[in-house]
């Protein structure tokens, strides 16, 4: 038997990896970058994963095989057939965790490097980056745009509907303990009067801050007045008579 080492064995074949790879499985792959990737990383990687048939080893439905040891197997022949076995069983783990850490940006990539488990790292980045229900609201106000929208009417709806119920989540989870970086009552009159002007149309920004008024002004308005200010503006902007 020999007396390297399993990584030593492995880093020292040639042919150490050939077994799993299939040209173009996970090619190109854009990496995991956070929460607002994970879901299609996640998919990508398990296709992949499986398409080399060791997808197993991160769900855990393939066993993690232990050192065989003389004291379990007393036959000699036996011990040499079961080592040889747990080098193969180490040479994928090897190279999933190698594939895994290839798969996602390097500052997540110190977040489970450590891991000697295919199965235990997929677990960590699942309960670190599956987005929750207010990272799905948080991401949706913050892709609003009027030009998405049927009308300017409603799109200051839909930024209204997004704010309640960002704030509902928001509250729930402060009262269950959660962390949070801002109190329950984010997304107040102002924060939405900015996210209402990023999302609108350059003729609308053109209109009310080039030709009509000052930031300072929309600032002192109330999210009511801004919204009726808009409504009030829009035939003269969509008509183009400023």
């Amino acid at each position: 038997m020999s007396n390297l080492t399993p990584f030593q064995i492995i880093t020292s074949s040639e042919n150490a990896m050939a077994a799993y790879f299939v040209p173009d499985a996970g090619a190109n792959m854009p990496p995991l970058t956070g929460k607002d990737n994970y879901k299609e990383w996640a998919l990508l990687f398990q296709i992949a994963w499986q398409y080399r048939g060791i997808w197993g080893l991160f769900n855990g439905t393939e066993d993690f095989l232990e050192s065989p040891t003389l004291q379990a197997y007393e036959d000699p022949d036996t011990l040499t057939a079961e080592h040889e076995r747990y080098l193969k069983h180490v040479q994928k783990m090897q190279y999933a965790m190698a594939f895994l850490m290839e798969s996602v940006d390097i500052n997540i990539r110190v977040k489970v490097q450590f891991h000697d488990k295919p199965s235990m790292a997929w677990s960590d980045l699942k309960n670190l980056y599956t987005p929750t229900c207010l990272d799905i609201a948080e991401k949706k106000m913050k892709d609003l745009c009027q030009k998405d929208c049927k009308s300017l009417g409603h799109y200051l709806r839909s930024v209204n509907d997004s704010r309640i119920e960002i704030q509902r989540l928001r509250k729930g989870q402060w009262s269950r303990g959660g962390q949070m970086d801002s109190s329950p009552e984010a997304w107040c009159d102002d924060a939405c009067k900015m996210k209402i002007i990023s999302g609108l149309k350059p003729e609308y920004v053109h209109d009310l801050i080039g030709r009509c008024y000052s930031l300072r002004s929309i600032d002192e308005m109330s999210l009511k007045e801004f919204g009726d200010l808009l409504l009030k503006r829009e035939p003269i902007i969509e008509l183009g008579e400023g």
